[in-house]
């Protein structure tokens, strides 16, 4: 429903321009890209509005490039100022502050719900995961030569980020919002990794990515916009992944999303990073007590009897999110 041909085009030429980020060393070919980017991007955030009819995500498209091209500019004038030596601690201050607004990290995080709340499913997995993937690997704070208190602002924002995301989400019925803020907080922390080492970023990376995906998956399903809504569309076919995937969202060990907070909470003690140690561990807490609230809402709101025949790409999307959820984490910690 979300997709045509144009659409995929531009999702592709749109992720294609975000990979080119991380492979273009002047400021300013990182600012052709990322402006690329966002401009393929824009139609596939768009498409499928004739088939359904919701035209306001045309508003959350329009508050996505909006601020993915202010985020741009603010790296392009750092380019302009990194040019002057004398200016180079103000060019840094506005390539950090590009990235921070691009990235929806706190406190300029204030466009992701405006978006989120608009878009379309897929689009808020491009969005709020794959495309800040790209992003965060290309930020330029993990380099040597970065300022030593533009490194601490980065590090500053993104565990800020962890901190409030989790609050944040205790007060949204709109699944969409709710996811927002998730994102929030999964960024911070992916920015947290990255701060450590590539290795744990891409190991939290794939985890993330992977939940996300079967959470999407039956998001799309149900086609709800807010929680009560979503336990009456859901199908009891998917109570069994649901309540999985929400129990590893909690961090009930040992399913995925323990392991791969446990894997940045243990390389953040090694590297004696104990404000983020703190940071993680604290989220932790109010991360299990929203999704209890969450799933609890859900279950609640489901039908006790219903008439839905599962489908081939039903058991397949079901089973994988019991599979994923139990075992991933466990069997990508043997690789780590």
């Amino acid at each position: 429903m979300y997709y045509s041909l144009a659409g995929m085009l531009f999702m592709m030429l749109g992720v294609y321009f975000a990979l080119l980020v991380n492979f273009v060393t002047s400021v300013f070919w990182v600012w052709v890209a990322m402006d690329l980017s966002t401009i393929f991007l824009v139609p596939f955030l768009c498409c499928g509005m004739s088939l359904t009819g919701m035209y306001q995500w045309y508003k959350g498209s329009a508050t996505y490039s909006v601020v993915q091209f202010m985020g741009s500019a603010s790296v392009l004038y750092s380019g302009l100022l990194l040019w002057e030596p004398s200016f180079g601690g103000m060019g840094l201050m506005f390539l950090a502050t590009g990235f921070i607004l691009k990235l929806g990290l706190f406190p300029l995080h204030f466009w992701v719900p405006r978006a989120f709340v608009n878009f379309h499913y897929p689009g808020i997995y491009l969005t709020g995961v794959i495309q800040k993937f790209i992003l965060i690997l290309a930020m330029p704070f993990a380099e040597a030569e970065m300022a030593e208190h533009v490194n601490e602002l980065m590090v500053l924002s993104a565990v800020a980020s962890v901190l409030y995301g989790p609050i944040a989400m205790f007060n949204c019925t709109n699944i969409k919002t709710f996811l927002s803020y998730s994102s929030v907080n999964n960024t911070g922390l992916l920015v947290i990794c990255l701060s450590v080492s590539k290795s744990v970023f891409m190991f939290y990376a794939v985890c993330y990515s992977m939940s996300m995906l079967f959470l999407v998956l039956i998001l799309s399903f149900c086609m709800s916009d807010t929680i009560k809504q979503m336990g009456a569309t859901l199908p009891n076919f998917y109570f069994s992944g649901f309540l999985f995937m929400s129990l590893s969202f909690a961090g009930f060990p040992p399913l995925t999303d323990f392991c791969a907070k446990f894997v940045v909470v243990a390389s953040c003690a090694e590297y004696l990073m104990w404000f983020c140690v703190m940071a993680v561990l604290a989220s932790s807490v109010i991360n299990l007590l929203v999704w209890i609230w969450f799933s609890v809402m859900i279950i609640r709101a489901m039908p006790v009897e219903d008439s839905f025949e599962p489908t081939f790409e039903d058991l397949i999307t079901n089973f994988g999110c019991i599979l994923w959820n139990v075992a991933g984490g466990m069997v990508l910690m043997l690789f780590y």
